[in-house]
């Protein structure tokens, strides 16, 4: 029951899965192109979304309205992401820390992150004395760098923006919010609207913003190759997150100790508080693992924090798929009213066929998903 719960917002993919082979797969995109051909906007395309997980899943309407459990459940895993963290740093050799990190404590970072989901959307019951956004960065922790920022400031903004802003609109942004951050999370791996087909990919000064370096962008403009195959493209997305998480660590140190964070100038003195303030508790929490269990304990949350999104782990197939690049104008599937097409988001493309597996993740990194036809033909 408590992973039903911690999964809940992928709890309608799991039930499709049991009942699903590869025709049922074809015949859900089919439904779920006609979804998007109807919708406007990213906000459109979820509402749709959702009420067909309740035509297919009835069951999962239980599961809507505020959740008593979220809370002490994320504090028990966070506690436990504590606890394994200090004890593997007393006990184990760093050959079995990082193992038992990318796996183990992945799987509780996951999990940690989709409890602080449904605190971000008020879908989780907090006491009175508890606002939302203190829920959030208190039981962001413990984390190298962790998630509050993106849940406080940018995953509502998503549904609302996805696929309409460049990257270097939330680099230069000069409003608190996030334009639309979950394209923090896709540039790794796929273009952007600005990005113009068949030219080289912008990551340097006024094509990302901000301090005018982008280390995602850099590695995915500099190595992905779709002649190279999925297995060179596996290793770029990979070493390109590995070296941003490294990067979003020292910056949450500096902007513990400056109280400004330098990846964003732009953004009012309100962000800046905010991300200190949340830096120099969580630094707090980093010195009391150190006093405990020594450098280690940290390696070990910076492992628990990565894994889940690298092909180490089962739960990349969900992270790789779950926002591909859809160009509408080639799919056509412009708004009921014509106009704009919209640029939405598909999380169901390529996670599951038939069996929980990783063909799809690894077909996903075949080719540069530049459209959604491009990257449904990868799925299949």
């Amino acid at each position: 029951m408590a992973v039903r719960h911690v999964l809940r917002s992928r709890v309608a993919l799991l039930a499709l899965v049991n009942a699903m082979g590869a025709s049922t797969h074809q015949r859900t995109v089919s439904s779920t192109l006609a979804g998007l051909r109807a919708a406007t906007s990213p906000a459109d395309w979820h509402r749709a979304r959702r009420q067909q997980i309740l035509e297919e899943a009835p069951a999962v309407r239980e599961l809507i309205g505020a959740d008593a459990r979220t809370l002490p459940l994320l504090v028990s895993i966070n506690a436990a992401q504590f606890g394994c963290a200090v004890a593997a740093a007393q006990h184990l050799p760093n050959t079995a820390l990082v193992p038992a990190a990318l796996t183990l404590g992945s799987t509780l970072s996951l999990w940690s992150f989709a409890l602080l989901h449904d605190v971000a959307h008020s879908t989780a019951k907090l006491p009175p004395w508890l606002p939302r956004k203190r829920a959030l960065s208190a039981c962001s922790m413990p984390s190298v760098f962790g998630y509050f920022l993106y849940l406080r400031y940018g995953h509502l903004e998503h549904h609302k923006a996805f696929g309409k802003q460049p990257l270097s609109a939330l680099f230069n942004s000069e409003q608190v919010p996030f334009e639309d951050g979950d394209a923090l999370f896709v540039a790794h791996r796929q273009s952007l609207p600005g990005d113009a087909e068949g030219e080289p990919l912008g990551f340097f000064g006024e094509a990302v913003g901000g301090l005018g370096m982008s280390i995602s962008r850099s590695f995915y403009a500099l190595g992905w190759s779709d002649e190279r195959g999925w297995m060179h493209n596996a290793a770029v997305y990979s070493a390109g997150m590995t070296f941003e998480r490294a990067a979003l660590c020292v910056n949450d140190k500096l902007t513990a100790l400056i109280g400004r964070n330098l990846f964003f100038p732009h953004k009012p003195r309100a962000f800046h508080q905010t991300c200190a303030t949340h830096a120099r508790a969580q630094a707090a929490v980093h010195l009391c693992m150190l006093v405990l269990g020594g450098p280690s304990a940290l390696v070990w949350l910076f492992c628990a924090e990565l894994g889940w999104q690298l092909p180490c782990h089962p739960a990349f197939a969900m992270f790789v798929s779950n926002h591909p690049s859809i160009a509408n104008d080639e799919a056509g599937m412009r708004g009921a009213a014509g106009g704009e097409s919209l640029r939405g988001c598909q999380p169901t493309s390529s996670i599951y066929i038939g069996a929980v597996r990783a063909g799809p993740a690894s077909a996903r990194l075949r080719v540069r998903p530049g459209s959604y036809n491009q990257g449904l033909k990868a799925s299949q």
